[in-house]
Formats: structure tokens, sequence, C-alpha cells
């Protein structure tokens, strides 16, 4: 969702990793809120802490001075360890831990315990608040000097069937695509009972986008489509919808310039994750000797034999491409693969409605 960068003041090991410029924990432009943000789901731990800083923030030639982002001493996301010192968020105001933490500081949350967790309300000061600490992106399409209030990400393949080129695009599409070439499908909104803002006020009648989910009409295997998932939800959860969160991280995309740091851009996820028995069923159809019941049980099969996943959006089927649904088994075995890019994920609950979470292997 946020900015951050690793400051020079992280020693943790994977900040150790990282061989770049890191943020001078010294400037006097720093707050002390402190913020942590958590990625993937309850069950990963990455996470990223540190403080609030603001700073002038140059991306496309647009810059934004006492931009809110993070000056994070502790993570153990490895994002840091590919050429970047942190992470450019693409995610919407109403999920932006840096701006909630500068909106409700540590001394604020002692005087309103109830501000710790569930909606904000109210939300008026909050979502007035978006101008001056909310995410980049969302500060940028305030000021109106993107025109289109529009972004697009392509990735590069730089393994097997080398092709693409990666790039942030923005206010506009990238050269060479026609807007009729693609399909367009609603953002999932948020109710303040699934997890996301109150309405303020001043738009009574407001519902918030709360993170880059969309709807599933279906999934498939190698042309069979999969029984939807049965796995219960937690609370009041619509247990018959399926949906999808868009959660891909792009290394060495682009530069976030403040003291000239390279920033990853990303939403969180560099796998598939899907609900538990729906991918158990995938993987032990690719695998029929992977077993559940043996911890070192792994879905190997043969290289030869590809496998396609396709998930259906708005009518039409975007299959994952048979070399990113798989890995390598062994460092020199090229005969034999293993399907671990396909993870199972914690069912929806409050505030996490989805039951896929689409990584990088669906790009």
């Amino acid at each position: 969702m946020d900015l951050w960068a690793v400051s020079d003041a992280c020693h943790t090991g994977t900040c150790m990793k990282s061989n770049v410029v890191h943020y001078p924990a010294a400037q006097e432009n720093l707050t002390r809120i402190d913020v942590t943000m958590r990625y993937s789901d309850s069950t990963t731990g990455t996470y990223a802490k540190g403080t609030v800083g603001l700073d002038t923030t140059t991306i496309a030639g647009i810059a934004m001075t006492d931009q809110a982002f993070s000056v994070i001493n502790d993570t153990n996301n490895v994002a840091v360890q590919y050429n970047t010192a942190g992470i450019f968020g693409l995610g919407f105001p109403a999920g932006s831990k840096i701006q909630e933490s500068a909106y409700y500081p540590a001394n604020e949350l002692l005087a309103h315990p109830s501000h710790k967790s569930g909606p904000i309300d109210p939300t008026d000061d909050f979502l007035l608040s978006t101008y001056t600490h909310g995410p980049l992106l969302s500060c940028i399409m305030m000021t109106s000097a993107l025109g289109l209030p529009m972004f697009t990400i392509t990735l590069h393949r730089n393994t097997i069937d080398i092709s693409g080129y990666g790039q942030l695009t923005l206010r506009k599409l990238p050269d060479g695509i026609n807007n009729s070439s693609l399909t367009w499908v609603p953002v999932w909104l948020y109710s303040p009972e699934e997890g996301d803002l109150c309405a303020p006020t001043f738009a009574s009648n407001e519902v918030y986008s709360f993170c880059w989910e969309i709807d599933v009409d279906a999934v498939y295997l190698d042309g069979q489509q999969l029984p939807a998932s049965t796995v219960p939800t937690n609370a009041a959860i619509d247990s018959t919808r399926t949906s999808a969160l868009i959660d891909m991280v792009c290394p060495c995309l682009t530069h976030i310039c403040f003291f000239d740091i390279r920033a990853i851009l990303l939403q969180r996820n560099s796998l598939i994750r899907g609900p538990e028995d729906v991918v158990v069923q995938i993987l032990k159809t690719v695998s029929p000797s992977y077993s559940t019941d043996d911890a070192s049980s792994l879905p190997v099969f043969s290289c030869r034999n590809a496998h396609t996943l396709t998930f259906q959006i708005g009518g039409k089927m975007f299959p994952i491409d048979p070399h990113d649904f798989i890995g390598q088994f062994e460092p020199n075995d090229v005969t034999t693969c293993v399907a671990d890019h396909l993870v199972a994920t914690e069912s929806p609950h409050f505030g996490v409605l989805f039951r896929w979470s689409l990584g990088n292997p669906f790009f």
C-alpha cells in the first residue's frame, strides 16, 4: 500500500544483504511516529517497521514535497535484496498504514483505544489527510498532475522465452496498447462491516475500495473448471462469492528519487495463493504422489507435462504460462519440476474478502 525505504540504521540480516544506497536515518525530516506494515497473509510473517518521514519525492518528473513515507529500521522483507532499497506501494488510502499512523499516532491510540482495530470512525479528517499523508500515487492524483487518473504496469520476463518490457506508465496506456484490447472489471467496494472506512459526514453514501480486488468468474486447470471452495468464511462474509486480489511485486522497475533511492513497485505477492481445498486438489491432480499428510511431500511431476491454470475474469480467460506455474526441483535436474508457485492462503474474513491472491505468475 505504502512507500518506504530502508534506512542505514537497519541492521537485520535482510538489510545487511542489500547493496544499494539506504536512506540516512539522521535526517531531520523524520517524525516520531512509528509504523508497522505487514505483507502477504497472516501466515507469512513478512513485515517492515520504521518511522514516518517527510521528504521531496519525484517520479516520472512529478515532484511531491513533504511526501509521507516510512524510513524502515527493521524488516525481513527480501525485496530489499534485489538491488532496491524499498517498496513503492500502489494501494488505496483506506489501506495505508502510514496515513493511519500519521493520523492516529501512538499517543492518540492511547487516548482512543478503539482506533487500534476495525473501521476508523469518524473518517472526515482521515480522508482529508490523504492529500498530506496518503500514498504517493494517491497524492499525485489529487493534484490533477496526471490528467487521466490511471496507471499501468507491464512486466519483463527474464527467464525462458525472454520477452516484454517492464515499466510503470502514468496518465496513459503504454505505447502500442489500445483500450479496446483490454478487459475492464470493477474493483470490489468494501463496506465498514467488511473492514473498510465508514463514510464521512460530507459524503454519507460513499463506499470505498480497500485493495485491488476483483470478482473471478471461474478457475480452470488444464481446461477443466474447478469446483468453488467450500472453506468456511469468517463472520458474516459472503461464502458464495469468489474474488481475487491483484497482488504482484515488480523488482527494479522504477526510481523514486530521494537520495536516488530505487524502490520496488509492489502490491505484495510473488506467488499464486488460493483456498486450501482448491489448491490441494490442483496439486494432487498434477502430482498424484503428493500428500498433505506428509510434511516432506512435494508436488513434483515430469517437466514434460505442462499444466495451465486459468482464471476467467470479466468473461475472458487469463491463463498462467505453464513456465510460471512451476519451479525447478533440483538445480541440475531439468526433467523433474515442482508446483511451488501455488500455495494455500487463509479463508476470507474481516478486511480480507478474497479467496485468491494473484501474484507475479499471473502477470
